[in-house]
């Protein structure tokens, strides 16, 4: 976690001044959408951080935007980064954050330069390299976080394209496998042979170089499914005709012909 000073200084670095606040169960607490100066959204988080009672938690989410859906709800676009903050009873505003993201400490550079400064150990570096020092650190810290953040959010977009393409992908399998089926069972009683599509012949050479066979009889079924409501009975009616009447189911095809 963090304090409301970490945050304040990522509003800054950042320059993010739209923001929401969220209680645990990801109810709104607070929030800013409003077109107002950094300074003035600074303002407002730094009032409502004033009114929470000591030892409390909460949820910010920082927005580059105030692109919004109808819904309220932020634009896919508009990625907020999210930060848990906890506030103390003792939370001292100018304090600079002591420990790391995910609420783990540092151990590092951070906490070995304030321990070597507050024990005198620190030889001939100066009080402003040493502040130096902790800003850089501190900014280190948000450009990794920034980083993560992003990170996080081209995973999960990736993750969602790739899962929407998965469901497209099986859709049209079992819209082919429909397909094939009323072929497969339509065919055979046209004398059209009886394993489905390995039973249609006739094509010439061009045509089955240009399509196959099988991609230009599914993309003809789909048509005929999508523009007559009754294609299955009517396909069956006419395989019916070819098989019993030749004669007469040739003259419809004569005709059909024409029409073409």
């Amino acid at each position: 976690m963090q304090n409301p000073r970490f945050v304040i200084n990522a509003m800054k670095e950042l320059d993010r001044k739209y923001f929401v606040i969220e209680d645990a169960g990801g109810h709104t607490m607070y929030h800013n959408w409003q077109n107002i100066p950094l300074e003035q959204s600074i303002k407002r988080f730094k009032e409502f951080v004033d009114s929470c009672s000591g030892n409390s938690s909460f949820i910010v989410y920082l927005f580059e935007s105030n692109d919004r859906l109808k819904n309220g709800e932020p634009k896919a676009t508009n990625h907020g980064m999210r930060y848990e903050v906890f506030v103390t009873d003792m939370q001292d505003e100018n304090e600079i954050p002591r420990r790391g993201m995910q609420g783990t400490d540092d151990g590092g550079a951070f906490d070995m330069a304030q321990q070597m400064y507050r024990a005198g150990s620190m030889g001939s570096i100066g009080l402003d390299q040493y502040l130096g020092a902790t800003d850089e650190i501190m900014n280190l810290r948000l450009r990794i976080q920034q980083l993560e953040m992003d990170n996080k959010y081209l995973e999960d977009k990736y993750t969602a394209e790739i899962e929407k393409l998965k469901k497209e992908h099986e859709a049209e399998k079992s819209s082919e496998k429909k397909i094939e089926g009323i072929i497969g069972s339509v065919l055979p009683a046209m004398g059209l042979g009886g394993n489905g599509m390995a039973g249609i012949t006739g094509l010439t050479e061009e045509v089955m170089e240009q399509k196959s066979t099988k991609q230009q009889v599914i993309e003809a079924v789909n048509i005929l499914l999508q523009h007559d409501v009754d294609f299955v009975t009517n396909i069956q009616k006419l395989s019916k005709l070819a098989q019993s009447n030749p004669q007469i189911y040739k003259v419809a095809v004569e005709q059909l012909n024409k029409l073409g």
